[in-house]
């Protein structure tokens, strides 16, 4: 390679619409890499306002693309580099030519498409251990939320009681709510609670502050870093079906979880078998609403199940899924 032996290129999406959580747990593992003194960089296919992100987060940048095709040109200005990949789904022939320009590949999967291309295969979801991965012999396969990407602050022991009736709510959509749904959740709600105070974490990319604003949030926080500490003192979490699933579980906060893309489904009803979320529904339905305040009043009238699905989260996530994540990583490549 052309600088540093110990280096990991990140191959990651993002952008606007997509949001940021494949970017936000590549950082987390970039992080954890780093504590064994393996140096990082990114590419990025998707908007320039992702790259802000990451240089934002002290990431290197080597450059952002608008398709995955041309990530291999810059690929290819250092010599066999060793990539973790961690994209929307990808045509196979794309993946391939990623392959034949690395010396090593490493998967950041969701759906089980990475078995026949990557050294390295790790899936945090509940359901990843029931996937069939056709993959090559030597490959090493890290299946389940023992793996979950997860920053630090995620992984200290939650102090947890469940108190009568429901005193503080968080929403979070993510980076982006490109259905502007977080006001609705708001007034809904409200509603049911009109005395909680209702903390409503948003991403850099969302576009409606004064819309969230007038629906009577209580605080309005845009992408803060301490959203452990926002989550912990929550009695109730409102999200998406992706990476905050796996956040709230290991804080043990008991989650409504929305699906807002057609791919977190499979991780939803994975997350609500495990027990620590209750399905609202999707993001599209028009039952939304109706379904949403039915789950809140019984949540608000139940203490104790709110104590189970606290428990059983943190028994399924906690916390050092970077960790073990960067050691096999570091294994494989023979650092």
């Amino acid at each position: 390679m052309t600088q540093d032996a110990r280096r990991i290129i990140f191959l990651v999406s993002g952008g606007t619409r997509t949001g940021l959580g494949h970017v936000r747990r590549c950082l987390t593992l970039a992080e954890a890499l780093r504590e064994r003194r393996v140096a990082a960089a990114f590419v990025v296919v998707g908007d320039q306002a992702v790259g802000r992100v990451i240089r934002q987060a002290g990431g290197a940048v080597l450059g952002v693309v608008p398709r995955l095709a041309a990530a291999r040109r810059l690929l290819a200005e250092d010599r066999a580099p060793r990539v973790i990949v961690d994209v929307k789904p990808a045509r196979a022939r794309e993946m391939a030519s990623i392959r034949e320009a690395a010396a090593w590949v490493g998967a950041i999967d969701d759906l089980g498409h990475a078995g026949r291309w990557a050294d390295l295969i790790t899936n945090s979801a509940a359901y990843a251990p029931l996937l069939r991965y056709g993959v090559r012999r030597g490959v090493r396969r890290l299946l389940g939320p023992r793996y979950a990407l997860l920053r630090d602050a995620f992984a200290r022991p939650a102090q947890r009681t469940a108190r009568p009736g429901l005193r503080r709510i968080l929403i979070t959509l993510g980076g982006s709510d490109p259905r502007q749904l977080t006001p609705r959740l708001i007034r809904w709600t409200r509603a049911i609670c009109p005395h909680a105070r209702i903390d409503v974490v948003v991403g850099p990319f969302f576009t409606r502050l004064s819309a969230v604003r007038d629906a009577q949030a209580s605080r309005v926080l845009v992408n803060p870093r301490d959203l452990a500490a926002w989550m912990r003192r929550a009695d109730v979490a409102v999200i998406g079906g992706g990476q905050t699933t796996y956040e709230a579980a290991a804080c043990g906060t008991p989650a409504l979880g929305i699906e807002t893309a057609a791919e977190q489904h499979r991780n939803l009803e994975a997350m609500a078998r495990a027990g620590s979320l209750c399905i609202v529904g999707r993001a599209s339905s028009r039952q939304l609403g109706r379904r949403y305040q039915s789950l809140l009043r019984r949540l608000q009238a139940d203490p104790a199940r709110r104590g189970t699905m606290s428990r059983a989260g943190r028994r399924l996530i906690d916390g050092q899924g970077a960790r073990r994540v960067a050691l096999a990583v570091v294994r494989s490549n023979g650092w």
